[in-house]
């Protein structure tokens, strides 16, 4: 039996942790995909996952969204209300009730939001005290940074090194997302530093009609801890959120 150790963070789906053994303390996990594909969703249903199902302090570093934009995303996945119902005000008492719900768990803090349009490598080093990443050790319990490849000031490869020194550092998971590129699997500087890597691939991206349209297969191309695999998930992204078909 493999050994978990203290402070692992269990993704939303329990098939990821027999196959990985979850996120755990020091590891540095990717999630990559081409855009539209939905890698903020799987991230933003990661860090509520670990906030209120699990009860870690989870905190989202974002480089690409507002944070208006992000909350909404954030209440959408936990209300399973859709996101258009938001811009039209006319929620039904249920809707209603199941929003307010969920803002309540929201207002407790466990789950933080910090927007970094112009975030440097410099910044996530703990020297800087004005750093958004000068956190102590057990301040939070599992981080997630939207769109790690928009951090190029210094090159990919020293970012990638950076992230999991820091993870080390705090003795929690950090997890990024980033575009896929062609060649990513092979020539990126993430997949080597990082220690879980999943590929998120939605046939019904560029086909709408596709004959697979409401399934994502979430490709764990690198596990230290075990094989790679493949985990078709049928994605809600109307709710802000995938949900397993197992």
């Amino acid at each position: 039996m493999t050994h978990t150790p203290l402070g692992t963070v269990g993704y939303p789906f329990p098939e990821f942790d027999d196959l990985t053994g979850g996120m755990r303390p020091g590891q540095l996990i990717v999630i990559a995909s081409r855009p539209g594909a939905g890698k903020t969703t799987l991230l933003l249903q990661i860090l509520r996952h670990a906030a209120f199902r699990q009860r870690k302090k989870a905190h989202l570093i974002s480089l690409e969204m507002s944070e208006d934009d992000l909350w909404l995303r954030l209440l959408s996945g936990e209300s399973a209300v859709p996101v258009k119902d938001f811009h039209t005000d006319t929620f039904t008492e249920t809707r209603q009730d199941a929003v307010t719900a969920a803002q309540a768990e929201f207002d407790l803090g466990a789950l933080t939001v910090e927007v970094c349009p112009e975030l440097h490598t410099f910044q996530l080093r703990p020297e800087f005290g004005a750093s958004v990443f000068a956190y102590n050790r057990g301040e939070f319990g599992i981080i997630g940074i939207d769109g790690v490849d928009q951090i190029t000031d210094i090159g990919a490869s020293r970012v990638s090194g950076v992230l999991k020194q820091r993870a080390l550092d705090l003795g929690i998971p950090v997890v990024v997302t980033a575009r896929y590129r062609k060649g990513f699997t092979k020539t990126s500087p993430l997949m080597e530093d990082a220690d879980t890597v999943l590929v998120l691939h939605r046939p019904d991206t560029l086909d709408p009609d596709h004959h697979r349209a409401g399934e994502a297969d979430i490709r764990i191309v690198k596990n230290r801890l075990g094989p790679p695999a493949v985990i078709t998930v049928a994605h809600q992204l109307f709710w802000s959120r995938f949900h397993s078909l197992s």
